[in-house]
Formats: C-alpha cells, sequence, structure tokens
C-alpha cells in the first residue's frame, strides 16, 4: 500500500468507511458569516468526532495543536485560495485563485492531505488554463511525496451554476484525469447524476454542504448523498455557523455512519440554526 492509499484510509472511519469532514478554509477572502473565532471553531471540531478538519496554511498551524490527541480529526490544508474582488470579505463570481502553499509545506504541519480548487466557468480560456496548470503540477508535488489531493471543482465562474448537472460530471472527470485521489464535489440536484458519478469514479467521492440551511431539509439531503454512494462530506457553513458545531458533527456522523435520522434530528435540534 503506497502513502496515498495508506493517507486516505485514515480519512475513513474504520467501522464504517465513511468519513465526515468539516471545512473551515472559508477565510481566505476574509471573516465567513459565523466563522469569525477561529479558536473556537477549532477547538469544537477538534473535540468533536468528525474524521477531519479542512483549514488554510495559516489556521493549520494552530489547528494542529487542537487535533493531537488520541482521535482526534484528520488535519487537511488547502493549497489555494479563491480571488472574488480586489477587497478582502466581498464576494460574487470567482475571479481567479491563487497558490498559498506547497504540498510539503502541508506535510510539515501535519497534513494527512491537502486540497485544490478546479475553478469552473471563467469567462476566458487563458485564466481556466491557468488553474489547469496549477492543479496538474500540485498534482504531482503531492504523489511524488505520497500525500493525497482532494480536488473541489467549484462550479463559481461567469460561466457556471452549481445546479448543471452535466457540468459537474464534466468537471468531476477531469479532477480525476489531472491528478485528484479524492472528490469534493457540489451534490447534482438529480441523484441518478450523482450516483453515477459515484459509480464510475475510480477515487472516492465526498459531497460538499454549500450554503446554511434549515436542520430538517439538510440531514434529508445528507441521507440521499449517502444512498447515491458517496464516501462521506465535506461541510463547512452548516457545521460551525451553528452556534454547537461539535452537535452539528454528531448530527452528520449519525446520517453519515449509522442512518439515524432519528439520532440526527436531536442532534441538529441541539447545535440550532445557523446565525442564532
Amino acid at each position: 500500500m503506497n502513502g496515498i492509499a495508506l493517507r486516505v484510509s485514515q480519512l475513513l472511519n474504520p467501522a464504517t468507511g465513511r468519513s465526515v469532514i468539516v471545512a473551515f478554509d472559508h477565510g481566505g477572502s476574509g471573516v465567513p458569516k459565523g466563522g469569525a473565532d477561529v479558536g473556537h471553531i477549532v477547538e469544537a471540531v477538534g473535540a468533536s468526532g468528525a474524521e477531519g478538519l479542512l483549514v488554510g496554511p495559516g489556521v493549520a498551524r494552530i489547528a494542529a495543536e487542537k487535533l493531537a490527541h488520541p482521535g482526534g480529526p484528520r488535519l487537511l490544508v488547502s493549497l489555494d485560495a479563491p480571488i472574488f474582488s480586489p477587497l478582502p470579505g466581498e464576494h460574487g463570481k470567482l475571479k481567479d485563485h491563487i497558490r498559498v502553499a506547497t504540498p510539503e509545506y502541508a506535510l510539515h504541519l501535519g497534513a494527512t492531505a491537502v486540497k485544490v480548487l478546479l475553478p469552473v466557468g471563467f469567462a476566458d480560456a487563458d485564466r481556466f488554463a491557468r488553474s489547469v496548470d496549477m492543479l496538474r503540477t500540485i498534482a504531482m508535488d503531492c504523489h511524488r511525496i505520497g500525500l493525497p489531493l482532494m480536488v473541489e471543482p467549484a462550479l463559481w465562474g461567469e460561466k457556471a451554476s452549481e445546479t448543471d448537472n452535466e457540468l459537474i460530471a464534466h468537471a468531476c472527470r477531469m479532477g480525476v484525469e489531472i491528478g485528484g485521489d479524492i472528490l469534493k464535489i457540489p451534490a447534482p440536484p438529480n441523484a441518478e447524476v450523482l450516483a453515477g458519478i459515484v459509480r464510475n469514479s475510480p477515487v472516492p467521492v465526498m459531497v460538499l454542504g454549500g450554503s446554511p440551511r434549515d436542520a430538517a431539509g439538510f440531514v434529508q439531503e445528507v441521507g440521499t448523498w449517502m444512498k447515491s454512494g458517496a464516501v462521506g462530506v465535506v461541510v463547512g457553513r452548516n457545521v460551525w455557523s451553528r452556534p454547537q458545531p461539535k452537535e452539528a458533527v454528531a448530527a452528520l456522523a449519525a446520517t453519515v455512519h449509522r442512518g439515524d435520522a432519528a439520532a440526527a434530528a436531536k442532534a441538529w435540534a441541539a447545535a440550532g440554526e445557523p446565525g442564532k
């Protein structure tokens, strides 16, 4: 078993082969709503039952200490940052993304895996080509040192939509072809499309959580993703924008690992609604 296969397996729960990863790498473009208190959120996730925590390289230096205990979440590090505007804190359509760390540095920080965006929908091909070249280079660097690369097709450009079933499928295949060892994908609106992506993918597929929503609807969505064959979830704002992030992780674990809707509903109620 090579280093990549070994580290990918470390992101999965040994009892279920599935994974709950909390994404908290949203600060690369400014303070995310509900995510201002870095220390509180990192500590809460570190004490939760999550299999992993995804953060930027700066926060990773802080997070490593909170995760360094038996059974703690594995550390994943984002190697790039999205550019939405010349001003931090402003959002909209993606303008570009830049590399902020190397795989070697992430490994030094204690990362089990790293993540890079595959931006889709730029208005011109040159920017897309630069992004593909960045991803290609990072994939080669990761594979040289045995570090798994999570690729996130980000349908954030002017010409893309995160609800385009066909475009999501194309972007997933491209992410695998360039060198992704794990896919972190937006859920296609059509569950059959997600099932097809999972069935045809030679690497594990995890579904991202997206914008904060009410607990009842979100737990149903997660259940559908798992029935479609996804190996896990990578959820950010639907965890840390709630008053009790640790309970939100427990709710995800109840669905992902046990398929227990009643336990999930109880944990979501304890977690509170986003922004409250």
